[in-house]
């Protein structure tokens, strides 16, 4: 159906206007109304939205791709829908429900043949890699075909020539890592021809991950460039290993700090039971005007019980409450 450059116009303004799911809804109706909600135009800032916004709902978003599957019992489908599939097999990636992008990728794959110069598969696979890492992570016990996916995966990329690909093989690294498979991540590390820090940073979480700390102190020594990331890192790896002065000294040699340097020292010392020193981090934290995680204000109200202290305990105990964040009924009860 055809519409005035006006009414188009007004549609775009629209979309870019939108800033919550009630408005993508309402937007949806007009569209439907037009006869305009499978254009590409349209569909692919709905997706886009719906699925990477922070307000986004990938409820939403799979049914509105799943409702622009050809309806007339086809097996077809075109490569244009595949690319619109794209935000959501990368919202999912990172979601709670990884194997959402496997399964939405391996559908698709099943009905689109795709040629060795196909740049819409390209994007896909960073992405996947980190799904079938986070799903296999996730499975408990650790689910096998989740492994059996990725590896498919990479002789995937191995056919169709992307295996060079910085982004591929960061995203490589990151899911052998995963896995535990040390060895297949220092493969691809090996190989890289052009090295960044994130493939630095990629492989010494990997060692960390599998307890190799040895390796990942060598590894730190030996980086050209280091962010902050890597030391986040190199102070899990200190916490990890039980070693808080050695964790204390990078934090301090730091000459910035994130969330995460601050979450990590202070987790690190309430498992060691030094719920002292734990608080007075937390309150250099909160001076800093440093955002902590859900789990390290449960565990520094945990920290507050054990010594208590009920002013500070009260005072993270309204702040879980005013968040929605439930906490746990032994911590509630300590307080009272």
């Amino acid at each position: 159906m055809a519409v005035s450059r006006y009414t188009q116009t007004q549609l775009s303004h629209l979309l870019k206007s939108c800033s919550c799911i009630p408005h993508l809804t309402q937007l949806q109706s007009l569209l439907t109304k037009s006869g305009l909600l499978h254009h590409p135009f349209y569909l692919r800032p709905l997706l886009s939205l719906s699925s990477l916004s922070a307000w986004g709902n990938l409820s939403f978003s799979l049914s509105l791709l799943l409702s622009s599957l050809p309806s007339n019992g086809s097996s077809n489908i075109s490569p244009a829908l595949s690319s619109l599939s794209f935000p959501l097999i990368r919202a999912f990636s990172s979601s709670i429900h990884p194997s959402f992008s496997l399964s939405l990728f391996v559908f698709l794959h099943t009905h689109i043949t795709f040629s060795s110069s196909s740049s819409s598969l390209f994007a896909f696979f960073p992405f996947l890699f980190k799904s079938c890492g986070r799903a296999f992570n996730f499975s408990d016990p650790p689910y096998p075909p989740f492994l059996h996916s990725g590896l498919h995966l990479h002789c995937l990329v191995l056919t169709l020539g992307h295996v060079k690909d910085h982004f591929v093989q960061n995203s490589l690294i990151s899911m052998y890592s995963l896995f535990g498979d040390i060895d297949s991540a220092r493969k691809v590390f090996d190989e890289m021809s052009a090295k960044t820090t994130i493939s630095w940073n990629a492989l010494m979480n990997a060692y960390v991950r599998t307890g190799d700390l040895h390796s990942a102190k060598r590894l730190f020594l030996m980086m050209p460039e280091r962010n902050i990331t890597t030391w986040n890192s190199f102070i899990k790896m200190f916490v990890k290993s039980g070693d808080l002065i050695g964790a204390q000294k990078v934090f301090d040699e730091m000459l910035q700090r994130d969330s995460i340097s601050w979450n990590s020292l202070i987790a690190g010392y309430i498992r060691a039971k030094k719920y002292n020193r734990a608080l007075d981090l937390f309150r250099e934290m909160q001076y800093n005007k440093m955002e902590p995680t859900q789990l390290t204000l449960i565990s520094v109200l945990g920290a507050c019980a054990e010594l208590n202290e009920l002013s500070l305990g009260k005072e993270i105990h309204n702040y879980l409450n005013n968040k929605n964040i439930l906490i746990d009924g032994l911590g509630n009860t300590r307080l009272l």
